[in-house]
């Protein structure tokens, strides 16, 4: 097994950890900006979910008081805010030498991954899909608005040498 290889399996947990516990973090946020909580947990370990299905990381919260569509659209959306910031610092990577550049590479791309799992929305319960429920021309423009961002960054990283770190 080469270098890289390892070296890519080591970062890949904490990575996705640490991604997920910022998604969930920022939702947390918004929560207590928009409608305020009394209680909170936050999970990054596979469970059921209270509606049926499997969540890999989700927080749980009880609301000071009853949200509108508003309140349910920033929650949804707030970790988006993070996409945004590895969208953006993903390509730069590439330009980094060494062992940084590939480190911070593998790193900004669990926050890559994050935002284009997060543009999919095709599950109902999914945070796309309740940030918006009342109209779904906002899910389609956001959707394929974040996947094209995605694409966007994830081409200029390629174009930029970022797969020579992970090839060479």
């Amino acid at each position: 097994m080469s270098e890289a290889l390892i070296l890519l399996i080591v970062l890949a947990v904490p990575t996705f950890l640490f991604w997920a516990y910022l998604h969930e973090r920022l939702h947390l946020s918004a929560v207590r900006f928009t409608v305020g909580e009394s209680w909170h947990e936050i999970s990054l370990l596979p469970r059921k979910h209270p509606d049926g299905g499997v969540r890999w990381a989700q927080i749980q919260w009880k609301p000071l008081r009853e949200s509108t569509q508003s309140d349910k659209f920033i929650i949804g959306m707030a970790p988006r805010l993070a996409g945004i910031v590895a969208l953006v610092c993903l390509p730069l990577t590439a330009l980094l030498p060494g062992i940084l550049g590939w480190a911070l590479g593998v790193f900004f791309w669990g926050g890559v991954i994050d935002t284009i799992t997060g543009s999919l929305g095709f599950n109902e319960r999914s945070d796309l899909r309740k940030a918006t429920a009342t109209d779904s021309r906002w899910l389609w423009f956001l959707r394929l608005t974040g996947l094209a961002l995605c694409l966007i960054s994830g081409g200029t990283w390629f174009a930029l040498g970022g797969a020579a770190l992970l090839l060479g």
